[in-house]
């Protein structure tokens, strides 16, 4: 479990979800009692596994900027494999030239 960073998973989704703009309130909530864009954002906290692939369909639909800021940022740093589908060209264009 510790070579696969379980110990450490609720202190890096708890930052990938500050990251989003997620209050901290909603960090324990379950699922089925959040509505719409937040529990879009807190799929995200996946990512601090550092999967070897993402497929990304439309990742910015229900953030707002400033999350979509943070996104863009995370995908220019991501090391692994990327598709991402979007009709966003500026969120395309800012991690698409690194």
């Amino acid at each position: 479990m510790g070579e696969q960073g379980g110990y450490s998973a609720d202190a890096d989704a708890a930052v990938l979800l500050d990251g989003l703009g997620v209050e901290s309130a909603l960090h324990e909530r379950l699922m089925g009692e959040l509505q719409g864009a937040k529990k879009c954002e807190c799929c995200w906290p996946r990512l601090s596994r550092q999967p070897p692939a993402l497929l990304l369909d439309e990742p910015t639909n229900h953030l707002d900027l400033e999350s979509v800021n943070w996104l863009q940022d995370y995908l220019c740093d991501y090391e692994g494999v990327l598709i991402v589908i979007s009709h966003d060209r500026h969120f395309l264009t800012a991690f698409a030239r690194t």
